[in-house]
C-alpha cells in the first residue's frame, strides 16, 4: 500500500498510522502500522496484525500526526479499501532455452502481458542445475509486463559469461510472473546444452 500525502510539507506532518480492518471500515481501535516518512511512501502490510484470506475487502483509515502528537480528523478521503490478492498471475508459457550455435542462447515467451495485474517478470539463470531463488543462480529483472525474453550473448560479462559456461554445460532459466501485489506466479522452466562456440570478431 502506498500513502500519498501532497500537503505534508506545508501542515507539518511527521508521521501517520494506517489502520486496517477485514470486512467492515477501519477505526482508531483496530491494529495499525506507523509510517514515519511524510509523502509519498510504501508501507509493508505484513507487520500489521490482521489476517486476510484471498479476496477478502481488506479496509484502511489513514491519521496524520504533527510533531507535538497533534492528529487529523479523518475524512473521506482518509479512506480506502481494496480486495485482498493472494493469488500470483498465469505462469509464464511458452518459455523455450535456444543454442544458437555462434556462443548465444536465446530465451523467450509468450506475450503474458494480458493478465489484469501483471507487474512485472523476473528470470533466473544457472548452469548444471536448475534456476531457483535459493540456489544461487544469477537473477536478471525486474522486466516490464510486455518483456518477452532476449539473447543470452557470450563476452563482456554477459550471462553465459558470468555462469561459466562452456561447451557441453546444460543451462537452465526459470521465469516468474509477477503482479502488482508481489505475488509471484508458478514458475515455467526450460534448459538446453550450450555448444560453446565462439562469436567471430
Amino acid at each position: 500500500m502506498k500513502i500519498t500525502d501532497t500537503d505534508y510539507n506545508t501542515q507539518g506532518v511527521t508521521k501517520y498510522r494506517v489502520y486496517a480492518k477485514i470486512g467492515a471500515p477501519a477505526t482508531e481501535a483496530d491494529p495499525y502500522q506507523e509510517v514515519t516518512a511524510p509523502g509519498s511512501y510504501g508501507i509493508d502490510l505484513s507487520a500489521l496484525s490482521i489476517y486476510p484470506a484471498n479476496a477478502d475487502p481488506v479496509h484502511f483509515l489513514v491519521v496524520a500526526f504533527d510533531a507535538d502528537g497533534r492528529k487529523s480528523t479523518p475524512t473521506v478521503n482518509d479512506r480506502s479499501s481494496v480486495s485482498w490478492d493472494m493469488e500470483g498471475p498465469n505462469q509464464p508459457t511458452g518459455l523455450t532455452l535456444v543454442d544458437n550455435g555462434d556462443g548465444t542462447m536465446k530465451y523467450l515467451w509468450s506475450d503474458q502481458s494480458t493478465d489484469d495485474d501483471l507487474d512485472h517478470f523476473v528470470v533466473y539463470f544457472n548452469k548444471g542445475a536448475e534456476a531457483t531463488p535459493t540456489n544461487g543462480a544469477i537473477m536478471t529483472g525486474p522486466y516490464l509486463k510486455n518483456y518477452k525474453g532476449n539473447n543470452l550473448l557470450s563476452g563482456n560479462n554477459y550471462i553465459l559469461d558470468r555462469l561459466g559456461a562452456q561447451n557441453g554445460d546444460v543451462i537452465h532459466v526459470t521465469v516468474y510472473a509477477v503482479d502488482q501485489y508481489g505475488n509471484q506466479s508458478e514458475p515455467a522452466k526450460a534448459s538446453e546444452t550450450f555448444s560453446g562456440k565462439v562469436l567471430a570478431n
